[in-house]
């Protein structure tokens, strides 16, 4: 370091100037809060860190309207903000940040810094504190009733898990013909199950009716009686201030910000697990040599990780899921990083979980104004599609963390994927297809298969899927294009032998390319089932059905949530039979799939008919 100068000082806050040998002519800032580094031209880790921090929340949020960022130095994080078109990013408030920061980010220290303000002329609005933020809206409003409500855990009602049976309710074709119940339906995104189910003809005119949801919509995201409500909450935390800003009240206040099922929090704080911290490798020959130590002491971010995914009856936060990623070009600032989403069901959460890069890069190249150094550069350094693909999946550490302590080491998603599915004897082939001389194709066991085995395993590694999106795009184009009858096919396809992919890590439908699981026939009774989702995986602490936080599960998105397991023993020469209720998301509000399962229990027949041009063949 050369030519070092403090360019100011106070009790809390050091900035500094200098050269270093790789600087060259340029001089370098530095500024240390409460002696850490927090910002710094030395290296571009502060301008990495704020684009893992912003982008993978705002590109992800499918109207990001009102952003909320926590943080006492948010200089390269509204620089990265400014970089959003105004008519997609509109107001910025800012909380946490002191006045002698304020004043700092106006001085000509940090001219050279940033383009704040330069580029983009998004309002940005500084508050004192949560509280005040509170007050504020509070004044805002002209008809003395709250703006959105605190989440209040002593007022919530227990959610109700239950899914309704299969046959709760007896369906007749007569709702093919019923423009109310098509309406409905199709608004929710499922017209595909009337056509198919009922055919396409049975009411022609639906086909151009404006109720459909756009592809990217579904929700209002800026509500008009909530006018405070963000769409995104940003927080930078420091380890200074990790117990304070992760505090469960703070977060209980913070969610309620939050406007809707669309709404994302996103949070940097501390560095990805240390693998040394859970593991002593005596000899480096032999994995049976790794134990597991016995002394990790959690820390605020570990507490705090676990209560936001538990339900509010049971003291936590309540978000519906939680991903952790890093970015290791981060260092020396904070590199671990934190997303959860209001809801699975979302956009949010759907477009955060693509599986197609150029997606994404797509909403960089609209959503984000370029760079120019005479020529259009891209507007970030280093975030892009490709980038957001590798944040979808933690690495292995958080998987490791999390299956070396409380909870997770005690649930069945660490001991099914990390020893379970390496235990080829749980793994069971002995299945064949016969001819069934009512239900054609039919999987019957030659083995003996018990309770939470799994069947045939290499069915997930032949999967075809779609994303959420992309299954959407589908369906619209198959309804703006009907000529196109190829695509048609191509979605009956996805009909006919597919299901529903919504878990964790994954959305959308999938369906498989090559396996005889394919066709397991559906059970009209409890007495015939006895396979179906190895549900199992996804129990948490609270014996609640859905785990909110699972790295492990992150993971193997596919092996968790595709697989296929047996529900109750199974002797040789048994029918293998599975609920096509488990097939579909929320089954008691998709009325033709409900016909379409009465109906197959009636008579016996499924989708997947007799070819007429090729006798004892079916398509």
């Amino acid at each position: 370091v050369r030519n070092k100068r403090r360019l100011h000082s106070s009790k809390n806050i050091q900035v500094w100037e200098y050269k270093t040998p790789t600087s060259g002519s340029n001089k370098v800032i530095s500024v240390f809060v409460n002696q850490f580094l927090r910002f710094t031209t030395a290296t571009v880790s502060s301008i990495i860190h704020a684009e893992a921090l912003v982008h993978p929340a705002v590109i992800s949020h499918p109207k990001p309207t009102r952003v909320l960022v926590v943080s006492d130095f948010p200089i390269a994080i509204l620089d990265e903000l400014q970089k959003y078109d105004r008519s997609m990013v509109e107001r910025i408030d800012i909380v946490g940040a002191s006045n002698e920061i304020q004043q700092l980010l106006d001085t000509p220290i940090f001219s050279q810094s940033i383009k704040l303000g330069k580029e983009s002329d998004i309002p940005v609005t500084f508050y004192d504190n949560v509280d005040h933020l509170s007050e504020m809206q509070d004044d805002d409003d002209d008809d003395d009733e709250p703006l959105y409500q605190f989440v209040d855990i002593c007022e919530l009602e227990s959610i109700d898990y239950t899914t309704p049976e299969t046959n709760i309710y007896q369906q007749s074709r007569s709702i093919c013909y019923d423009k109310k119940v098509a309406l409905e339906n199709k608004r929710a995104g499922n017209d595909f199950e009337r056509q198919v189910y009922c055919g396409r003809d049975t009411l022609p005119n639906l086909e151009g009716d404006a109720t459909s949801p756009p592809i990217s919509s579904t929700s209002n995201y800026a509500t008009e009686n909530n006018a405070w409500g963000y769409d995104v909450i940003l927080m930078d935390i420091p380890s200074y201030s990790a117990s304070e800003l992760l505090s469960l009240d703070l977060h209980r206040k913070l969610k309620g910000f939050l406007d809707n099922d669309e709404g994302i929090l996103a949070l940097s704080v501390g560095a990805p697990p240390d693998l040394n911290d859970f593991i002593v490798a005596s000899s480096f020959s032999s994995l049976n040599d790794i134990g597991s130590k016995k002394d990790y002491e959690d820390s605020s971010r570990d507490k705090f990780i676990r209560q936001a995914a538990r339900h509010t009856i049971n003291g936590g936060i309540g978000y519906k899921h939680i991903a952790v990623y890093d970015e290791p070009l981060a260092t020396p600032l904070v590199s671990a990083f934190l997303i959860a989403f209001m809801s699975m069901e979302s956009d949010s959460y759907a477009r955060f979980y693509r599986s197609i890069s150029a997606a994404i890069d797509f909403d960089v190249i609209e959503r984000l104004v370029p760079g120019t150094t005479g020529i259009k550069v891209p507007p970030t350094l280093i975030y892009d599609g490709s980038t957001q693909l590798r944040y979808k999946v933690p690495t292995r550490n958080w998987e490791i963390w999390y299956c070396s302590t409380p909870p997770g080491m005690n649930l069945p998603g660490c001991s099914v994927l990390r020893s379970d599915i390496y235990n080829l004897d749980k793994n069971r082939k002995g299945v064949e297809v016969r001819k069934h001389p009512v239900k054609g194709r039919s999987v019957y066991a030659t083995e003996a298969m018990f309770r939470n085995d799994f069947v045939n395993l290499d069915y997930t590694a032949s999967i075809s899927h779609l994303d959420a999106l992309d299954w959407k795009a589908l369906n619209r184009f198959v309804e703006d294009y009907p000529e196109a009858t190829r695509y048609r096919e191509v979605r009956d396809w996805f009909v006919a032998y597919g299901f529903d992919s919504i878990s964790i890590g994954i959305t959308g439908r999938s369906t498989s390319v090559e396996s005889i699981n394919t066709f397991v026939n559906h059970g009209c009774s409890e007495r015939e089932v006895n396979t179906g989702p190895c549900e199992f995986i996804f129990v948490n602490e609270d014996k609640e059905p859905m785990v909110a936080f699972s790295p492990v599960i992150n993971r193997y998105p596919f092996l968790a949530g595709i697989s296929h397991c047996v529900i109750r023993d199974v002797s040789p020469g048994d029918e293998i039979a599975e609920d096509y209720g488990g097939l579909v998301y929320d089954v008691g509000n998709r009325p033709y799939f409900q016909m379409f399962l009465t109906e197959m229990c009636q008579h016996g027949k499924g989708i997947v008919v007799e070819d007429k041009d090729q006798p004892n063949s079916e398509l």
